[in-house]
């Protein structure tokens, strides 16, 4: 790849953030010049621009403040004891204590839910934060590291990550898994969400919901977290709610599915 492909690749890229009439006028400018690396900057600074101008009103900071951080801080704590949890199966699979087929259920059980959970709260950030996509993004994965790095340690100082106890399965390492399963599937949703208006009435009511309902249940659990003791907080922030909602929180699954069968159909008529 040369050094102007490259180029025009990134273009292309930073410039999805732009307003479709802007992206179009950038678009023709550079092409009536030599891509190079200067052009990309360019276009990053008109983007970072045009975001931070979207964050001078309130709507952006609620999303932020009653979404990005309180979902960040949850699914650190999340891929904490999924990354710790799958290590301790591994670990007692080792050593003869586990069957090799309820260790694979355990072990996928463990982390499609975070997969699952990830992508579900990623969507809800994307359908709040259409216009500021690319900044929500960027902000989720700075509130998961930071996540990882203090929130973690205070909310749950009884489960510390050291080597000591994650030796026997260092693949599970917290650091991996919260990239993997946590950042990717919730950046993948965000940018998901562009797509929920072209989805007919009934289908955004029903994707509206199943996408909130596991939002609310775990707001509900989250007015008792206050009212617990400080060691029980973790198992509060980690833990989903009972019974028909903690269900709900596959739904991506049937979302991916639905998604998949659908292009199928347009690839086949095509």
């Amino acid at each position: 790849m040369s050094k102007n492909q490259l180029s025009w690749r990134l273009i292309e890229f930073f410039s999805r953030e732009l307003e479709p009439s802007e992206r179009e006028a950038v678009l023709g400018d550079l092409a009536e010049q030599d891509a190079s690396f200067s052009a990309v900057r360019d276009v990053l600074d008109l983007l970072v621009r045009r975001q931070a101008a979207l964050w001078v009103g309130w709507r952006p900071w609620l999303v932020l403040w009653g979404l990005t951080i309180p979902f960040a801080l949850q699914l650190s704590l999340a891929s904490r004891f999924a990354s710790d949890g799958s290590a301790q199966v591994v670990w007692l699979y080792k050593y003869g204590q586990h069957d090799v087929l309820l260790s694979l259920v355990n072990v996928s059980r463990r982390l499609l839910n975070l997969v699952c959970w990830s992508w579900g709260y990623g969507y809800v950030i994307g359908l709040a934060s259409r216009r500021t996509l690319g900044s929500s993004s960027v902000l989720l994965c700075l509130a998961l590291i930071l996540g990882e790095l203090f929130g973690v340690p205070v909310l749950a100082p009884a489960y510390p990550r050291t080597w000591a106890n994650l030796h026997t399965a260092p693949v599970f390492a917290g650091v991996v898994v919260n990239i993997l399963l946590v950042m990717l599937p919730s950046i993948a949703a965000i940018y998901q969400a562009r797509r929920f208006a072209s989805f007919h009435t009934r289908s955004r009511r029903v994707l509206l919901i199943a996408a909130l309902l596991p939002v609310l249940g775990t707001l509900l659990q989250c007015l008792t977290f206050w009212m617990m003791k400080p060691a029980s907080w973790a198992s509060a922030w980690t833990s989903q709610p009972a019974s028909v909602i903690g269900i709900l929180v596959y739904w991506p699954i049937l979302y991916w599915f639905a998604t998949a069968v659908q292009r199928r159909r347009r690839f086949q008529i095509a």
